[in-house]
C-alpha cells in the first residue's frame, strides 16, 4: 500500500513537471512566432477601418485596400473626397485598428516595383515627404530615390525635376490632372 502511494506521488510530480515544461515550451514558441511577424502581415489580415499615423504626424484613415512587401494602400471610407494613398511601411509610426491576426504572403511586390509601374503608366501623383509635397510624374525610380518631374514651374514655365529619397516618402496619391 505504502509503495502504491509513493509511486502515485512520484508519477504526479513527474506529470506536473512535464505539464509545466510543455507550457513553458508553448509560451516560448508563441513568443518566437510573434517575433517573426511583420506589420505588413498584420495589415494584410485587417478588414476594419484603420488610422495610420505617419512620421510627420499626419493621419491617413480608411480601409486597407492592398498590401505589398513594404507598402500599404489605404482607401478612404465612402463619401470622403480624398483618394487612395500608397504609404511605405517605413513611413508609419502608429496604426490604430489592426487586430492580432496575420496573413503572410511571400510573393508580394516591393515598393520600387509599384513605383516603376506608376512611372511606366505616367500617372500624375501627389507625393508627400516629411519636408514638402510635390505633384508630378515619375521619370526615374532608383534603388533609393526617385525623380519627379513637375508639370510646369509657375515662374519659368519649364518642367522642374525633384529627386526624392525613398526613405523620405510618407504617402503618394493619384492627382487629379484637372482640379477645376
Amino acid at each position: 500500500m505504502r509503495w502504491d502511494r509513493l509511486v502515485d506521488d512520484l508519477e504526479a510530480q513527474f506529470d506536473a513537471e512535464a505539464r509545466a515544461e510543455l507550457a513553458g515550451q508553448t509560451a516560448e514558441l508563441t513568443r518566437a512566432e510573434q517575433a517573426a511577424v511583420v506589420l505588413a502581415d498584420r495589415l494584410r489580415a485587417t478588414f476594419d477601418p484603420v488610422s495610420v499615423v505617419l512620421g510627420d504626424g499626419s493621419v491617413v484613415t480608411g480601409r486597407v485596400a492592398h498590401v505589398g512587401a513594404d507598402w500599404v494602400v489605404v482607401r478612404p471610407e465612402p463619401g470622403r473626397d480624398s483618394g487612395d494613398e500608397l504609404v511605405p511601411i517605413s513611413a508609419i509610426d502608429v496604426v490604430e485598428g489592426v487586430g492580432v491576426r496575420t496573413r503572410a504572403d511571400e510573393r508580394m511586390p516591393r515598393l520600387t516595383s509599384v513605383l516603376r509601374a506608376l512611372q511606366r503608366d505616367r500617372v500624375l501623383l501627389t507625393i508627400r515627404t516629411r519636408a514638402a509635397s510635390t505633384t508630378g510624374r515619375l521619370a526615374r525610380v532608383g534603388r533609393d530615390h526617385l525623380d519627379v518631374v513637375e508639370e510646369r514651374d509657375r515662374f519659368t514655365g519649364r518642367p522642374r525635376t525633384r529627386v526624392v529619397r525613398l526613405d523620405a516618402l510618407l504617402a503618394l496619391r493619384e492627382s487629379d490632372p484637372h482640379p477645376f
